[in-house]
């Protein structure tokens, strides 16, 4: 009985059980088809948003790195001194090299500018990219120096290769000269820079070495040796010279000056030390003034036609009548400059003359008078003023006799 007890039990046992499963097993069928509760919709949303916050954290981490990692790579110099900016005769240049030489260019030319100018052809404290060169075109003086550079890049490619194609070896002047600049450097930075690098790299560009530097200024210094020293084997004959002359006579003989500046400093206060600018009242007078004399001044430019550019109160006359001075590039000691030096094309290079007179003068008042009484008296004492004008400011009277003549014309 015992044993048959313990086997009603068991089998009672896993009866139960048997239901229990089957009731979880429908309740969880019924929640299903029900669907979630409350609680369980927010926990799922809760996790859905974890995730998608991780997924979202991970890719801006991700980003992240790989801004920073380009950053450092970047100001590292590793693009620049690696990629390729351009090819030259089949020679691939960096940008690095690129920049190198596109400041060399830039330094030149302002040092040359500056040098024989006394002025600068562009301001240097702004960027060229924002400065134009050409104003028909547009282009910009960046567009240009980068036109030269590319120039001189080709030029120097073309003479170093030809000068290692033949084996030519730098000259020992030349190798004095590599030297020199060399040691030079060593001690030009000091006062101005940190250190020989930093001044490279505010020279050259910001990722150029000192090594990669010696390399480019070596391959150059060759090719400019290179090339004079086949300029110094070329000879000619004086028959070859003449030759050449007799066949381009007409570009041989002919030149072009654009312009010449010339600086001089001029004193802002007078022998008392007092200032020479005027004053607004002093500015005001002279306007008035001008404007009182219009009909004179009208009546010299008329008279005097083309040899003027202008009749103006001048601002500078204090106790003299009339004086001569120049508007635009060409000044009036660049006119007698070129009349010295070659008189037969100095009529090309004239100054705009302008001639000034002196209101509060005997001379500008007489004139005036005969402006409104004697129009021929007035012709010739305008042209008197602009004869005495030239010969003040030192040039030469197209008609000495007619001066001689006006002023005996007008003593009688």
């Amino acid at each position: 009985m015992r044993a048959g007890g313990r086997a009603v039990s068991s089998t009672t046992r896993g009866l139960n059980e048997t239901v229990s499963a089957s009731r979880e097993k429908k309740t969880r069928q019924d929640e299903v088809a029900q669907g979630p509760t409350s609680r369980e919709q927010k926990r799922q949303q809760e996790a859905k948003e974890a995730r998608r916050s991780t997924i979202l954290y991970t890719v801006v981490g991700v980003v992240c790195a790989v801004l920073a990692v380009a950053v450092i790579v970047w100001n590292s110099g590793v693009l620049a001194r690696t990629m390729t900016a351009v090819t030259i005769n089949g020679e691939k240049y960096t940008a690095v090299d690129v920049q190198y030489y596109f400041n060399t260019t830039r330094s030149n030319l302002l040092t040359y500018y500056y040098k024989y100018m006394g002025t600068t052809p562009f301001d240097y404290t702004t960027s060229t990219k924002d400065q134009v060169y050409n104003e028909e075109s547009g282009q910009t003086w960046y567009d240009y120096l980068m036109e030269q550079t590319m120039v001189t890049m080709r030029r120097n490619a073309a003479l170093a290769d030809k000068a290692e194609a033949e084996g030519y070896t730098m000259s020992q002047t030349a190798q004095d000269s590599l030297n020199s600049t060399l040691k030079d450097l060593e001690t030009a930075w000091v006062g101005r820079y940190s250190s020989r690098d930093s001044y490279l790299r505010a020279s050259y560009g910001p990722y150029l070495s000192y090594n990669h530097y010696v390399e480019l200024l070596t391959r150059d210094m060759l090719a400019d040796d290179y090339a004079q020293n086949h300029y110094d084997n070329i000879s000619y004959t004086d028959e070859d010279y003449e030759t050449y002359y007799q066949e381009n006579a007409d570009a041989l003989d002919t030149y072009t000056v654009s312009q010449f500046i010339f600086r001089a400093n001029v004193p802002t206060t007078d022998e008392d030390g007092n200032a020479i600018e005027m004053t607004d009242e002093e500015k005001a007078a002279l306007e008035q003034k001008a404007e009182e004399s219009k009909p004179v001044l009208d009546f010299l430019k008329e008279t005097l036609g083309g040899a003027i550019k202008e009749a103006r109160v001048s601002k500078i006359l204090k106790s003299g009548a009339v004086c001569l001075t120049a508007d635009g590039p060409i000044t009036l000691e660049m006119e007698k400059y070129f009349q010295k030096v070659d008189p037969e094309n100095a009529g090309n290079m004239k100054a705009q003359r302008v001639l000034e007179l002196n209101p509060d003068s005997a001379a500008f008042a007489a004139l005036s008078r005969a402006v409104e009484s004697d129009r021929d008296k007035a012709a010739r004492y305008a042209k008197l003023l602009y004869a005495q004008a030239q010969l003040i400011a030192g040039l030469p009277l197209e008609d000495p006799a007619g001066y001689t003549e006006l002023v005996c014309s007008l003593m009688n």
